[in-house]
């Protein structure tokens, strides 16, 4: 099996039991993806291995997202020695817009582009309104794994099952974020109706301008993410 490590600074403790299990380090197509940091560097590492069983180190306070302290990859590198490790899948969100495709594990964002000027824009599921003409600096579209994120911030809740939608300080619209069932797997639209702003995912530093006009799909992706636990 082939290993690829993510990390910015590997402490020794890590790199004692990468020497120990003399792993087979690929950084091109590995079968596993180790990670040492935070939330940020999963959410890097499943950008760069999109699909590939992450194995995931909290080498931080913000290492929420993180299923295991260093002391315990040992452990975890046993049991995938061994064939006993499971693993746990988490949707992605997949955004069309002009043609181009966009994955992302937390979420995806619209987003005013100067804080002094607000975006207009309104939302569907499917071919039914759930929010027209917003006007407010944007909405975050959530997964699961990435609803104890920004989404919370925007007074989201965490919730295990669906996709969360929530509006960014809205000034014309009351309304707490909703989560759409997921019983469904359903198409969200949102169309710019004035002014300019940018959309983004997750961490990515990939932001994209729209503006008026345009036209933002996002589904649920054939493509999950994978994380060893257990």
């Amino acid at each position: 099996m082939k290993f690829a490590v993510v990390s910015k600074n590997p402490t020794q403790e890590i790199t004692r039991v990468l020497a120990m299990f003399d792993l087979d380090i690929d950084n091109k197509k590995p079968d596993f993806v180790i990670t040492y940091g935070g939330d940020g560097t999963v959410l890097f590492a499943e950008r760069r291995y999109p699909g590939i069983p992450k194995i995931t180190i909290r080498g931080s306070e913000g290492g929420f997202k993180c299923n295991y302290a260093e002391h315990e990859l040992e452990d975890v590198l046993f049991k995938i020695e061994d064939g006993t490790y499971k693993i746990k899948e988490e949707i992605k969100l997949e955004t069309t817009f002009q043609g181009r495709k966009y994955l992302s594990l937390n979420e995806v964002q619209i987003h005013n582009s100067s804080p002094i000027k607000a975006i207009r824009f309104s939302i569907y599921m499917d071919d039914l309104p759930l929010f027209e003409n917003v006007i407010g600096d944007g909405a975050v579209i959530a997964t699961p794994f990435g609803s104890s994120a920004y989404f919370s911030s925007i007074g989201g809740e965490k919730f295990d099952k669906g996709i969360g939608i929530g509006l960014n300080n809205p000034y014309n619209v009351k309304s707490k974020p909703i989560i759409i069932d997921d019983g469904f797997e359903p198409e969200i639209h949102i169309t710019i109706l004035r002014d300019d702003g940018l959309l983004l995912f997750d961490n990515d530093d990939n932001i994209i301008k729209i503006k008026g006009g345009d036209n933002i799909k996002i589904e649920i992706s054939k493509v999950t993410a994978k994380f060893v636990v257990g």
